[in-house]
């Protein structure tokens, strides 16, 4: 989805001005930089002095909070839930959005309390400007700075590396992201359900009846995505995630076996209210990813997809097939759960 704008038109870059702005981030002076829409405050966050004038002056002109700007979402470092971060700013980046996570590694260098907020304006300026800057970037946007005699006259700001673009209507939506917490704190152009979309996953787990492997493997990969999401199995749904199970041959309706529940629950898993669907091209269609227990059930799977399908097809434990436990003992079926277990585990990072 592209911001809507009053002018589409883009200024041209002035490369003597950016790199007159960049020489005076250099010296520790705040400036103003064009974003999508409205004009922010711009410092280096690699300057003391520099984060200092900047909250200074946000106080006076009721500037948002700093965001770091990055130049895309393969530059997001390492964070809680990374692998929803990167997608969502996959979606969304260059764009109106900013990113609040708990920060690890290199980012929580620029973090005083854990949290970091980042974005990736579209507005050529300023993504002009962090490139030249010479250093990390920060922007704290200026509600009331629809241009430059408006920032000048909030902040005494006067320097400004470039013209604002087309308007939006709202500033930037603000979504913070980590364990237990999907939080739209600041509405803009894009809604809760939309960023759930733009970083959860739809996957499903396939087999042959569905009342065996492939249940065992939905109830365990709830359990071990909402852990690592820090909520209840329940509420995987908060970050827009989705699971299920289907059969290549299941006759529908049908519970899970006796034992299969049993075994993940051992495991600390639920498998007790599972009911058993046919694998079809209408519901792989609304999949990111299918797991499927063994190369036979990739095989069949491949058939139904529909031609268009832009998702994940492949063996739920890359090192083999997952043997049926059918007709076998709970013993077999723990095992069975154990090697579904551990495959889990090597996806999850994958997800989140």
């Amino acid at each position: 989805m592209n911001p809507p704008t009053t002018d589409n038109a883009e200024p041209p870059l002035d490369a003597a001005l950016l790199d007159a702005t960049a020489g005076a981030l250099a010296r520790d002076e705040l400036v103003g930089v064009p974003t999508d829409g409205f004009l922010a405050l711009g410092a280096r966050a690699d300057r003391a002095a520099a984060r200092s004038a900047l909250r200074e002056a946000s106080a006076k002109s009721g500037a948002a909070a700093p965001a770091l700007v990055l130049a895309d979402a393969r530059a997001i470092g390492p964070c809680e839930c990374a692998p929803l971060v990167r997608r969502i700013a996959a979606r969304h980046w260059p764009g109106p959005l900013v990113l609040e996570v708990r920060a690890q590694g290199e980012l929580a260098h620029w973090s005083s309390d854990g949290w970091i907020a980042l974005c990736c304006p579209a507005e050529p300026h300023a993504r002009a400007l962090a490139a030249a800057a010479r250093g990390p970037l920060l922007l704290a946007h200026v509600p009331e700075a629809r241009d430059a005699e408006a920032l000048a006259r909030l902040t005494g700001i006067t320097r400004v590396a470039g013209r604002a673009g087309g308007a939006l209507l709202e500033l930037p939506a603000w979504l913070r992201i980590a364990r237990g917490a999907f939080e739209l704190r600041r509405e803009g152009l894009y809604g809760l359900s939309t960023l759930r979309a733009s970083g959860g996953l739809a996957i499903a787990f396939a087999c042959t009846g569905n009342t065996c492997r492939s249940p065992m493997a939905e109830a365990l990969a709830r359990k071990l995505l909402a852990e690592r999401l820090g909520v209840a199995a329940a509420r995987i749904g908060e970050f827009g995630f989705e699971l299920a199970s289907m059969g290549t041959f299941a006759a529908p309706y049908q519970p899970a076996a006796a034992h299969a529940i049993d075994a993940v629950a051992e495991l600390g898993a639920d498998a007790s209210q599972h009911r058993s669907q046919l694998a079809t091209t209408a519901a792989l269609a609304q999949l990111d990813r299918v797991y499927c227990l063994t190369r036979g059930h990739r095989d069949q799977v491949r058939v139904l997809l529909p031609a268009e399908w832009k998702g994940e097809l492949a063996l739920l434990d890359e090192r083999g097939d997952v043997a049926d436990p059918i007709g076998g003992t709970l013993d077999d079926y723990r095992r069975c759960a154990r090697q579904i277990r551990e495959a889990l585990e090597r996806r999850l990072d994958e997800w989140a």
